[in-house]
């Protein structure tokens, strides 16, 4: 996977932590691990709608 091309994924679960702020569990449809760890972040895309970076904040499990 490159950083810079896009991965289709969707949303198993939104928890609402705030009024500001959502815990949000997603899965890429091709199978693949994010590889993330704590602190990065990555752009969120959804078709129609916008852009926007959403920090990560627990390594993968």
């Amino acid at each position: 996977m490159t950083i810079y091309k896009p991965e289709i994924a969707k949303i198993n679960r939104i928890k609402k932590l705030t009024k500001t702020e959502s815990l949000l569990d997603i899965e890429l449809l091709s199978g693949k691990s994010l590889g993330h760890q704590p602190g990065q972040f990555v752009e969120v895309s959804v078709f129609g709608v916008g852009e926007a970076p959403i920090s990560i904040s627990s390594a993968p499990s």
